[in-house]
């Protein structure tokens, strides 16, 4: 079933093609085989726009993926106003001087292969930028997690010695380098397992609470010079 996206995008681009046939034969020059064959173009640049809009838009569903199509959404538009023009160019002279078929053949195929050319270039382009954005929410994922851990555990303390502590923690965290690498792995590894351990002795003694912040700030602070050396 056809959604409503392209269901009114169909509508849309029907409508262009209607009121382009009906302006085509309704202006009375004579036309040529050249009129013709740019007028053939011109349809198909419609049938084109309308493939390119569809693709430009369908490709995820969230705003950013939408951004990112944008490029391609104003190549099908570029490509439709270039073939009208060449359309109403070719028309306009034929009804006057003889105008060789090839001419307005030769211009709509070159206009179909840079736009041909130009889609395959900015929808690979999309697709890298899309993939560079999801590899860095997943660098930046373990950090991510840490800062909402801490957090948590900052709500739950109830020492304000302790509080003071965490908060301290915390802030550290916030301008920390968010994005992780395979050489912090085992580093970010002992940081985890250190804040699940002072999740559970958050209500015990307070010196060895207070030891565990120390080993975890002393662990994110190795993180972040290694952060630092591997730039």
């Amino acid at each position: 079933m056809i959604d409503k996206k392209k269901k009114s995008l169909f509508i849309v681009f029907g409508i262009v093609a209607v009121v382009y046939i009906i302006v085509f034969c309704a202006i009375p020059f004579h036309k040529e085989a050249s009129s013709w064959v740019a007028f053939a173009f011109g349809l198909i640049s419609i049938a084109g726009s309308c493939f390119i809009a569809i693709l430009a838009l369908e490709k995820g569903e969230d705003i950013k993926s939408k951004v990112y199509g944008f490029p391609i959404l104003k190549l099908g538009y570029a490509y439709i106003v270039s073939q009208m023009l060449v359309t109403i160019i070719v028309s306009v002279t034929a009804a006057f001087i003889d105008t060789p078929v090839w001419i307005p053949l030769v211009v709509s195929i070159i206009l179909v292969g840079i736009v041909s050319i130009g889609l395959i270039a900015t929808e690979s382009a999309r697709d890298v930028i899309e993939k560079q954005d999801d590899d860095v929410k997943v660098a930046i994922k373990q950090m991510t997690m840490f800062k909402l851990d801490i957090g948590n555990l900052v709500n739950r303390c109830k020492t304000p010695e302790v509080k003071k502590e965490m908060e301290k923690l915390e802030e550290k965290l916030r301008y920390s380098d968010p994005v992780s690498n395979d050489d912090l792995a085992e580093l970010e590894k002992q940081i985890s397992t250190r804040i699940v351990r002072l999740g559970n002795m958050l209500e015990k003694d307070n010196q060895e609470t207070m030891d565990e912040i120390s080993e975890i700030s002393r662990l994110i602070d190795e993180r972040n010079r290694m952060c630092k050396a591997f730039k």
